[in-house]
């Protein structure tokens, strides 16, 4: 079973905790934790990864819903995969599931890698758009490569890149 993991995330210089970035990990039965490098491409070869990604999100949507009822101006980062997004059978019902917790949007942010960005087609976009339209934004994280239409990414919603600090220094 996943478990929900929350970084915090700080503004600077006030070191304010502004959002949480939730990540997914396994237990071990001796509660050892199983760190991604060592389950992902395991759960990607066998289809697990919408399955997994959904006990993310349904987590953060339960974590988002008690930080809203104590009144704390705090999001949290949900990072969906690849395979989520381009699981025709997922990402309708995510959607939808997304539909009835709008209220969420100004505090829950959906994160992709620019490699999966890379790889949507017009309907993982029309996905994204119906999501942007819910209100919810994004982010894109592991970016590599710079040569990125910041305009474009923002009219779909991207608010947030997660750029290496080593890609700025290196030019």
């Amino acid at each position: 079973m996943p478990y929900l993991y929350l970084q915090p995330v700080v503004s600077l210089p006030q070191r304010r905790v502004h959002l949480y970035e939730g990540f997914t990990r396994l237990r071990q039965k001796d509660d050892r934790i199983i760190m991604p490098q060592h389950y992902l491409p395991l759960a990607s070869e066998q289809g697990l990864m919408p399955a997994i990604d959904n006990q993310l999100l349904f987590r953060c949507v339960q974590v988002m819903r008690r930080l809203v009822k104590r009144q704390r101006n705090l999001g949290i980062i949900c990072n969906i995969s690849e395979h989520s997004l381009l699981d025709h059978d997922f990402f309708p019902q995510f959607i939808e599931f997304m539909d009835d917790n709008r209220q969420l949007s100004s505090s829950l942010i959906f994160e992709f890698s620019q490699e999966t960005i890379k790889n949507c087609g017009p309907i993982e976009f029309e996905n994204l758009a119906s999501l942007a339209e819910l209100g919810f934004v994004f982010s894109m994280d592991q970016v590599s490569d710079m040569d990125i239409d910041l305009e474009s990414l923002g009219k779909n919603n991207f608010r947030y890149l997660k750029v290496e600090s080593s890609i700025f220094l290196n030019g």
